[in-house]
């Protein structure tokens, strides 16, 4: 999980002086090894202890921070005040330690150790000078012997300092701040390009960036804002907003895999794009880099930080304004630490930018790379960008891809835009280069692969399961990007879709964004062994969530077969159930299609199901025939003599897979539709294809724009062909105001449908 170092406010009340960060622990890179003891209370807990005797008399404390590994995200979060002695009694004295955001990788023990380092030596009786006791009254994992302390005070700096870095820039972009610098010591120095295979033992990295390498010596950068220019006499009032590792700019998501059993390097990327543009797999893979420019990828050896406080605020909210933000703009420093030892002595022009104004807007994905490729005398663009987000649209501040493609001169005005996340894990899938009038996009998902559908928020962080939520992270970013599309591409609003892999469909909730969605998507997930299994690990047991309010339980959140069933009167986007040949079916994907399927006819919502190799729906999308727009009804089939037999769920019985079609061969042509306040009619036939020359089905208009029967309203219909009328009938609105016409008869000739309200 999320590993970037990443912490909040350290605050000095009254420093005039310089500043000092140490480490207090039990052993491992401390400045004050030993000095942490642990006491079992029993069921009473367990008692902290930390020997503060070298804590300088008469300080300020600027601030502290706690630090845990090894925690596990599904229990509780941890219980901890701080606490006084007497007569063998424990007692709290203090409020609760609290994680910190935006990235809750440390609990808050400012004022704890201020309050400790208050306490005269007298009162403590013999031993240490002065204690800071900390009492853990619940139980929870994590590793005792790496607990560690992190205190920031007034004083002069000791010893030699860490070289510091130069070159510091800011700049301010929708409500985001870009910040720049110069390593002390890159990892690609010297180099023009640097590739994997030179970096690979140097360099730890994962799904989401940089990784503590486990070295004796740590370096990391912190980011510190201010509301005054940074000097050595205000650090200590700064606000600690981040600490970056080296190789932050580093994209290692398309990169650096170390395979320990076999002691040899594994590269892993994507073919994103034409041989040889370095996204392909294999150790001479270029390391890629992120902008802040667009398309200007940083320079090798650069680090950067985003400073996101700003991003999503909006002041007609009437919210306060973010922390740290005031009208005068913000001063920045980056301060080299070394093993927990901040540089706060040299502050120069070098390391400090400032004031930079920040104006609230909505995070913007930033072009970091462009690869063009002819395509039948076009060009067919594909550009690679980065997108920074917070709560509420990542778990912590994270970094994603985002790739949009599309041929400029052959590009529609307005243009219709499919978003593809496919595949079995959370890359971005980019289209192959082809000649098109429309916008293609994908971006990434979440790590640990969350189905596309969600994360509680306390995985990877110092929370625990009762101070987070699970949250619909990739579907709000979806849908955010969709909203920063809009505004650069010419994209019709009634023509988006989404072609969808294995996991996950929480795109059928938002009928008001999408036209279509079309793939095999997972109704419900916990159906097949594989994907509980997933589950589990990934959200935790569903014990874990009782009590929770449906749309914070994924369990609850991601049974869309449920969902359908109970919200019949939302609009949906018509579902084209695609569950191609392969394999991992018994598993994962069919067990709950029959049901799905049922539950959508029983909400009488529009939707076809394909596995057989022959369907004329699906022919009719492929080749454009049949558009599906937002903006314009459709028929909603149940119950086709001419549907296969999908059986209850196993792969043996019904019609068995891959050759199975539910509503596979009705066709109707959107163009001559008429959608009237009270009246609605329709051409409908079977496909040219069909083994059966007609069939009987109900029909049930919906998405409509205009036709709005009440309910219990009556309406006569007619289904006529050019000789004339073949049915009539009158049928009343049920409920909710919808209007089913049962068993009309269909053959492959052109049958005219109209329902219109009886006088």
């Amino acid at each position: 999980m999320k590993k970037m170092l990443t912490l909040t406010a350290l605050l000095c009340l009254s420093a005039e002086g310089g500043m000092v960060t140490a480490r207090w622990g039990v052993k491992g890179s401390l400045q004050h090894p030993g000095t942490l003891k642990y006491e079992s209370l029993g069921k009473e807990g367990t008692l902290l202890t930390f020997d503060l005797s070298a804590l300088p008399a008469n300080t300020t404390v600027c601030g502290a921070r706690l630090l845990f590994s090894g925690v596990n995200w599904k229990e509780n979060g941890f219980d901890i005040v701080p606490a006084t002695r007497a007569d063998g009694k424990l007692a709290a004295s203090g409020k609760p330690l609290l994680p910190v955001a935006a990235w809750n990788q440390w609990l808050d023990a400012t004022e704890a150790i201020r309050a400790a380092s208050r306490v005269p030596s007298t009162s403590l009786g013999p031993g240490p000078r002065a204690q800071a006791l900390l009492w853990m009254r619940n139980s929870r994992a994590f590793r005792q012997d790496a607990t560690v302390l992190e205190i920031a005070y007034e004083g002069e700096p000791p010893g030699q300092l860490p070289e510091q870095v130069t070159g510091v820039k800011a700049i301010s972009r929708s409500g985001q701040v870009f910040i720049t610098f110069k390593e002390v010591a890159p990892l690609d120095e010297g180099k023009e390009g640097a590739n994997w295979g030179e970096l690979v033992r140097k360099f730890k990295g994962d799904y989401y960036g940089p990784l503590p390498g486990g070295e004796p010596d740590e370096l990391s950068y912190r980011v510190y804002s201010h509301d005054k220019a940074i000097t050595v006499a205000n650090v200590g009032q700064a606000q600690l907003l981040g600490e970056v590792l080296p190789g932050s700019a580093f994209n290692t998501r398309f990169a650096l895999r170390i395979d320990e059993k076999r002691k040899r390097e594994d590269m892993v990327a994507i073919e994103a794009g034409r041989s040889g543009e370095a996204l392909a797999t294999g150790p001479s893979v270029l390391v890629l880099r992120v902008a802040v420019e667009p398309g200007i990828p940083v320079p090798l050896g650069t680090g950067i930080f985003i400073d996101v406080r700003s991003a999503g605020f909006s002041p007609s909210a009437g919210g306060p304004r973010p922390e740290g933000r005031t009208p005068n703009g913000a001063f920045y420093a980056i301060l080299t630490s070394l093993n927990g030892v901040t540089n706060a002595k040299d502050i120069s022009a070098a390391n400090t930018a400032g004031p930079v104004q920040v104006l609230p807007g909505d995070p913007e994905p930033v072009l970091y790379r462009e690869i063009i490729t002819p395509v039948s005398k076009a060009k067919y663009v594909t550009q690679w960008y980065s997108y920074w987000t917070a709560q509420p649209l990542s778990p912590w501040p994270a970094r994603y891809d985002v790739v949009v493609q599309f041929c400029p001169d052959l590009l529609e005005k307005p243009a219709a835009l499919v978003v593809s996340r496919g595949g079995w894990n959370n890359w971005p899938t980019p289209a192959s280069p082809h000649a098109t009038n429309g916008l293609h996009m994908s971006h990434t998902g979440d790590m640990p692969a969350d189905f596309r559908t969600g994360l509680h928020d306390s995985i990877g962080t110092i929370k625990g399961f009762d101070q987070g939520k699970w949250q619909p992270f990739h579907t709000r970013r979806q849908a955010a990007l969709l909203k920063w599309m809009a505004a650069r591409w010419p994209i019709d609003p009634n023509r988006i879709s989404v072609e969808m892999g294995a996991w996950g469909m929480m795109e059928i909730k938002e009928g008001n964004l999408y036209a279509m969605i079309r793939g095999w998507g997972e109704p419900e997930l916990t159906k097949g062994f594989q994907c509980w299994d997933r589950a589990r690990g990934i959200w935790g047991v569903p014990e874990l969530y009782r009590g929770r309010p449906g749309d914070e339980n994924p369990y609850v959140a991601a049974n869309l077969t449920d969902w359908v069933l109970a919200n019949p009167d939302k609009e949906l986007p018509f579902f084209y159930i695609h569950a191609g040949g392969g394999a991992h079916y018994t598993e994962e994907g069919w067990p709950p299609f029959p049901r799905f399927c049922w539950a959508m006819m029983k909400a009488k919502q529009p939707f076809f199901f394909c596995t057989a190799r022959e369907s004329a729906v699906a022919e009719a999308i492929r080749t454009g025939k049949l558009v599906i727009r937002r903006d314009q009804s459709l028929p909603a089939f149940a119950n086709c003599s001419l549907d296969d037999n999908l059986g209850e769920g196993d792969l043996h019985s019904g019609n068995g897979w891959n050759e199975s079609q539910v509503n596979g061969w009705l066709l109707w042509d959107p163009a001559t539709i008429v959608d009237e306040p009270a009246r609605w009619e329709i051409t409908l036939w079977i496909g040219e294809k069909c083994p059966l020359s007609e069939g009987t089905v109900d029909l049930t208009p919906r998405r409509c724009q205009k036709f709005a029967p009440k309910p219990r309203q009556r309406f006569d219909w007619a289904n006529s062909t050019d000789d004339g009328a073949i049915q009539k009938g009158s049928a009343e609105a049920d409920d909710r105001g919808f209007v089913t016409i049962e068993k009309l008869r269909i053959t492959k000739g052109r049958h005219r449908i109209a329902i219109a309200a009886a006088k």
